[in-house]
């Protein structure tokens, strides 16, 4: 799937060292440059780009419980700084789901976001990819469009689900939300954003592709 969706940069949360094992050679033609980090649990990262990048930060945020990683990577617009992220889950500290995990945990994500965001540089385009464990109206997502970013898949699908999680024996059966998102910055612009259905993740894909504007803000 990653092969077919032909993008520039992938962004991989919760990787281990057997997905790098699989991955690496299957995928090493198209995207030769490709970095893993590993980390205990679900905290692994990667990093696929057919063209060079450099890593700026790597590290976990002090109010989460999974690193980020922020980068500057080489596209067919120029430089782009992308901030892959993995915020922290609508759990408590045991690790269980309940009503008051759900609704207070927004807060730590909001700090865990403005935190990563100190790692950027102003000056050039900046995406903010990967779970964030909320949906479009969220705290963390709500920061960064405080901070005058714009989500991606909501310009194009405000509905598609991107998470699925089995919770009995029919496919009815299911926990659903939208906590994977692309968020670009104003020197950017999407031209297309969609959720591809398919894969072995609970997790769904999600492609945008931009295009860079000008320094006035209003041409490509």
């Amino acid at each position: 799937m990653i092969r077919e969706a032909g993008a520039d940069v992938v962004c991989l949360q919760e990787t281990t060292r057997e997905w790098e094992r699989y991955l690496r050679p299957q995928l090493a033609d198209v995207y030769p440059h490709i970095e893993f980090r590993h980390s205990p649990g679900a905290g692994g990262m990667a990093v696929l780009s057919r063209r060079p990048f450099r890593s700026v930060h790597y590290g976990r945020p002090a109010a989460g419980w999974f690193p980020s990683w922020v980068l500057v990577t080489e596209t067919p617009i120029g430089p782009v700084q992308v901030a892959n992220v993995h915020l922290r889950p609508p759990l408590n500290e045991q690790g269980r789901a309940s009503l008051v995990s759900y609704f207070r945990t927004g807060d730590i994500r909001r700090k865990e976001i403005r935190e990563i965001h100190r790692d950027v540089d102003p000056e050039l385009p900046v995406l903010f990819a990967g779970d964030f464990n909320e949906h479009e109206k969220g705290d963390a997502v709500g920061l960064l469009r405080d901070l005058d970013f714009v989500d991606a898949l909501s310009e194009f699908d405000r509905y598609t689900n991107t998470w699925e999680w089995n919770v009995g024996p029919s496919s009815l059966c299911k926990l659903r939300n939208r906590y994977d998102h692309i968020l670009y910055s104003p020197r950017l612009r999407c031209l297309q954003a969609r959720v591809i259905r398919g894969g072995a993740s609970d997790h769904y894909p999600v492609l945008a592709v931009f295009e860079k504007l000008s320094s006035a803000g209003d041409e490509p």
